[in-house]
């Protein structure tokens, strides 16, 4: 068979261009040599030392493992291509890019496409009109506008480029995020599109449902949901509104973290801490380090506060002080619930209720408003007191245990304040010490157990018991059960002395104006001429005596029941003085002002331990049986 001339003389020539070609370069021609694989139609041209390949027709060529696709393609030697219509390059089976029209330099590596051009690389989908990519590197630059598109998020930029073999892409001018569950817009990001993941370089503003965020720095991450957002960052959600040094956000959880110089305000609550953690899903707010909590209502602060917005539940942890309208509790560690009314406080305790009057101090409290419940403790280090206050007077009481409640009583709901061990008080007008007490807070009355002791002036009254009643913060009436013994002071070692089974006393307008002893009365009396120089004593015995007083001085005595009296001249009394069986004058044990309401003796580093079940309480008097004896 013999061959068309033109057809081997074309061949002859083509075999020649391509072995010059290849001589000229040597090995680095090789390697930046551009190989045709297919065409349907090839005219070559030779001008100078320029070697020109046309081809069309399912143009097929690669360079160094990376091939060119296009229906129209020009190769100058073996280094240039151009190809136009339908072009597509593949690299590596995982990097697609089509294009209209395209320039490639194997010498550099760089390609030019132009018009419609589409970068696929795995599950991201790149959209520009020009696009520069380094085959080499793996790089794609733009500055004519692209869009990303990645499962279901769009980025959009007029400047970036993609750095396909670090799966990072640097966006630059009007940049745009767009995804499912938030809008990005900022001038300058890197997005790390493999683990899908923005970083932040200028001011950046994202908005997600009802929520905007600004800052100038940080990054948020699409597939965990996690962001820190740095540089003045600020965060709006309806009519709530907070900023820090930095803020952190977890999308999964719905959680945000406000760190240094925290700010949060909502409608009238305000908000601030070192450290500020807000839980949107369960909405609690944590406040670490410098917090302030404010609303209508509550206000707090301390070093930590954890606040329940459902529940309107506070719990502080280290020094902190809440307030609830009248109700404010500062302790080392406090639980406090609005809604229920009830709480605990730790550690040096101040409660005060500004609507009772009142003010506790305590190692540890356990209280319910709406029950009238307080349970306190004290010890000798941190005593136990209770200052009831008053525009007049203030009484001060010191316990080791105070327990406040409300008990039935004829179907009626009584306030009842009960006090164990130790028991001290101080009020201007009256002192006492008592084993315990209880006080019926809404008649004011005082029930003082075991071997109490009370002042009034120069007046000591002792008892078994001993019922207190005030009216108007004044003392108004007092009554002594079994072994009731008076004691004035008068001068010296001279006592004026009254004893009885049972012991009466009324006062009016705070001065004493009626004395009753009933039971084996027994009185020592020293008589006073009108310039009150002592006279002489009288010691009477009888079944009863009435006293009757005008400005706290008597002015007249009714003895009852056959009454046995003797008197001695005031001479022989100073020399030895009468006393009756069961005198004891108590003035060391007295509290002398609001600072002496503490036990006398107190053992250091020693603790009361807490009461149980066990320990000594007051009876309870019969309340219908207490207001008879009125």
């Amino acid at each position: 068979m013999h061959l068309n001339k033109s057809i081997f003389l074309y061949l002859v020539f083509l075999f020649s261009v391509n072995y010059l070609f290849g001589q000229e370069s040597g090995i680095d021609s090789m390697k930046n040599k551009i190989y045709i694989n297919n065409a349907e139609n090839m005219r070559v041209t030779i001008e100078e030392d320029t070697v020109t390949q046309y081809l069309n027709g399912v143009v097929k060529v690669y360079h160094d493992s990376t091939f060119f696709f296009s229906d129209t393609a020009i190769v100058k030697d073996n280094s240039l291509l151009f190809a136009y219509n339908n072009v597509a390059i593949l690299q590596n089976d995982s990097i697609n890019i089509f294009c209209d029209t395209l320039t490639y330099s194997s010498i550099s590596g760089i390609a030019r496409l132009i018009n419609k051009v589409l970068l696929r690389s795995n599950n991201k989908r790149l959209i520009t009109n020009e696009l520069i990519y380094d085959v080499h590197n793996k790089i794609a630059t733009y500055n004519t506008g692209a869009v990303l598109k990645q499962d279901e998020s769009t980025l959009k930029s007029e400047v970036g480029v993609f750095l396909i073999k670090e799966d990072l892409i640097h966006f630059n001018d009007n940049v745009v995020i767009s995804d499912k569950s938030f809008n990005l817009k900022s001038d300058s990001l890197d997005f790390n599109t493999k683990e899908k993941e923005a970083v932040f370089k200028s001011p950046t503003f994202i908005e997600k449902d009802s929520t905007f965020i600004y800052c100038e720095g940080g990054f948020y991450n699409l597939k965990s949901g996690n962001a820190e957002f740095r540089k003045n960052a600020q965060f709006r959600q309806d009519s709530s509104f907070a900023e820090a040094d930095i803020i952190k956000y977890n999308d999964s959880l719905q959680v945000y973290t406000l760190i240094g110089n925290a700010k949060y305000t909502e409608k009238n609550t305000v908000a601030s801490a070192d450290k500020m953690t807000r839980d949107e899903k369960n909405k609690i707010i944590i406040l670490d380090g410098n917090a302030y909590y404010k609303s209508e209502t509550q206000t707090a602060k301390g070093e930590k506060l954890i606040f329940d917005e459902n529940t309107e539940e506070f719990i502080s942890e280290g020094r902190s002080t809440i307030i609830d309208n009248s109700l404010s509790i500062t302790a080392d560690y406090t639980e406090y619930s609005k809604k229920q009314k009830k709480g605990k406080a730790l550690g040096n305790v101040e409660f005060i209720d500004t609507s009772s009057n009142i003010i506790l101090n305590a190692i540890s409290l356990t209280f319910d408003n709406s029950e009238n419940y307080i349970l306190a403790y004290g010890d000798t280090i941190n005593h136990l007191l209770m200052r009831m206050i008053s525009y007049e007077d203030t009484t001060y009481l010191s316990a080791d245990t105070l327990l406040s409640n409300n008990i039935i009583v004829d179907n009626d709901t009584v306030e009842v304040l009960l006090a164990y061990n130790n028991v001290r008080i101080y009020n201007e007008g009256y002192q006492a010490i008592t084993d315990s007490l209880v006080n019926y807070t809404q008649d004011s009355i005082y029930v003082l157990y075991h071997n109490p002791v009370m002042w009034s002036e120069d007046t000591q009254i002792t008892g078994d018991t001993i019922n207190m009643y005030l009216k108007n913060k004044k003392l108004d009436k007092i009554f002594t059960r079994k072994n009731a013994f008076i004691t004035n002071f008068i001068a010296g070692s001279l006592y004026n002395q009254i004893k009885g089974k049972m012991i009466n006393i009324l006062f009016e307008n705070d001065s004493l104006r009626y004395l009753n002893v009933n039971g084996n009365a027994e009185s020592i009396y020293h008589m006073e001429d009108e310039n009150k120089a002592l006279t002489g004593t009288i010691k009477t015995v009888c079944s009863s005596i009435d006293f009757y007083f005008k400005d706290n001085e008597i002015k007249d005595i009714k003895f009852n029941g056959n009454p046995k009296s003797n008197s001695t001249p005031i001479k022989q009394e100073i020399l030895n003085p009468q006393i009756l069986s069961g005198f004891k004058w108590y003035s060391e044990l007295r509290p002398s002002d609001k600072n002496d309401v503490f036990p006398v003796k107190i053992v250091e580093n020693e603790s009361i331990p807490v009461q149980d079940s066990n320990d000594k309480k007051p009876p309870i008097p019969d309340m219908k049986k207490e207001k008879n004896k009125n």
